[in-house]
């Protein structure tokens, strides 16, 4: 049986996706991972799944605009 991951939220940039998942216990985690692109339920699963770790905190200094 597959366990079917508590997505809250995603981002697309086309079949790439960034996915928020809400686990039972803890703090959400954010997974980032290609898609299909033909059914963004099946692809956010699927990243949730298999995607790889994301920080979004690793981007503020490459995002930083003061600078």
């Amino acid at each position: 049986m597959t366990h079917t991951y508590n997505v809250v939220s995603a981002v697309w940039f086309g079949t790439i996706g960034i996915v928020r998942v809400r686990p039972d216990y803890g703090d959400d985690k954010f997974y980032i991972g290609s898609g299909h692109g033909h059914d963004a339920k099946k692809d956010e699963q699927h990243i949730a799944e298999w995607g790889m770790p994301f920080y979004p905190k690793t981007l503020e200094n490459f995002f930083d605009t003061s600078k």
